[in-house]
């Protein structure tokens, strides 16, 4: 087991400047690089959305764009639920957030079935 004090050492020649600046020269191409192919991505999503919302007042353009931003990183059926009726709440158009959701990435809510109480407890539906 090491000793503290070399601990110590190597933790001040790790955060030592010329050592953070050249490690940041060596990725700072690729930083750049991917973060112009994500704000690409993110200005493609803008456009799609304002487009889909022309009908609604400008000031409420932000909003729904947030929605896409967010709806876009949620992935399963119930989260992308929650988020449609969250922003309904907040007093988005429900039609148009289905629209965007439609629209752009395809996707519908899911309808959920109401199971029968007594197919449910059948025994010999399970075996």
């Amino acid at each position: 087991m090491r000793d503290s004090n070399r601990r110590t050492k190597k933790y001040i020649k790790k955060i030592d400047g010329s050592v953070i600046g050249k490690r940041y020269d060596e990725v700072k191409e690729m930083s750049v690089k991917s973060f112009g192919e994500k704000i690409k991505r993110q200005v493609e999503l803008e456009l799609k959305v304002k487009e889909i919302v022309s009908s609604e007042p400008s000031i409420k353009h932000h909003y729904y764009i947030l929605f896409a931003k967010q709806f876009n990183r949620w992935t399963s059926d119930e989260e992308r639920s929650i988020l449609i009726d969250t922003w309904t709440t907040r007093g988005l158009d429900i039609e148009m957030l289905s629209n965007i959701a439609w629209e752009i990435f395809e996707w519908s809510p899911a309808k959920f079935w109401i199971w029968d109480i007594n197919s449910f407890w059948d025994v010999n539906r399970w075996f």
